[in-house]
């Protein structure tokens, strides 16, 4: 009886020490995993030297703070049941997708890879929202979307001081009076949603 014991408490023990193991592992790789943009930058880095290199990255950027408002978007279609954050969402990923298309022809007329998904960073914070429901994802989803069109702005910005090209400027000038105008959009809808009692 004693023996039978014992040797299932080394089963049991050896058990819950290779769940640990694997539990470790799998986080281990999990953390070590490469962004879409980190691999999209090291597909760059390999073309390019010095100045292209630098052209490149503000490409990849441009490209995955586009990509994180049509998937937070995207979100916001499916799960919100306020017909007015459904229509706004809807509008974002309509035009936002379009914004991509764009992003996709410069980055292919110069042979710059670009992310196809967006990163872990922007993944993390739609893991959160995509926990919430009802009012509380709606007043989170107008908040987020306002953050990123401010982050965007700022990356073309930035990409408009330092990328001396033609065509990304013309681009550039064209899409940042859009983005500005869904700031105000999501300003208007974040007002909208902050008076709403729960």
């Amino acid at each position: 009886m004693k023996t039978t014991s014992k040797t299932n408490l080394v089963l049991l023990s050896a058990l819950v020490g290779t769940i640990l193991l694997s539990s470790c592992d799998s986080k281990k790789m999990e953390a070590n995993k490469e962004t879409p943009t980190e691999i999209a930058e090291e597909h760059n880095e390999a073309k390019f030297d010095g100045d292209e290199e630098k052209k490149a990255y503000y490409l990849v950027d441009m490209a995955a703070a586009n990509l994180s408002i049509i998937k937070l978007s995207e979100l916001a279609e499916q799960k919100t049941t306020n017909e007015k954050v459904k229509s706004f969402a809807t509008k974002m990923v309509a035009t936002h997708k379009k914004i991509s298309n764009n992003i996709n022809g410069l980055a292919a007329s110069k042979n710059i890879t670009i992310p196809e998904d967006m990163g872990y960073t922007e993944a993390d914070g739609y893991k959160d929202i995509s926990r919430e429901t009802g009012l509380d994802f709606d007043k989170d989803y107008a908040n987020q979307i306002v953050k990123q069109h401010e982050d965007f702005i700022n990356k073309l910005d930035t990409t408009n001081e330092n990328y001396k090209d033609d065509s990304v400027k013309k681009f550039i000038n064209e899409i940042t009076p859009k983005l500005r105008t869904h700031i105000d959009e999501s300003l208007v809808l974040k007002k909208y949603l902050d008076e709403i009692k729960k």
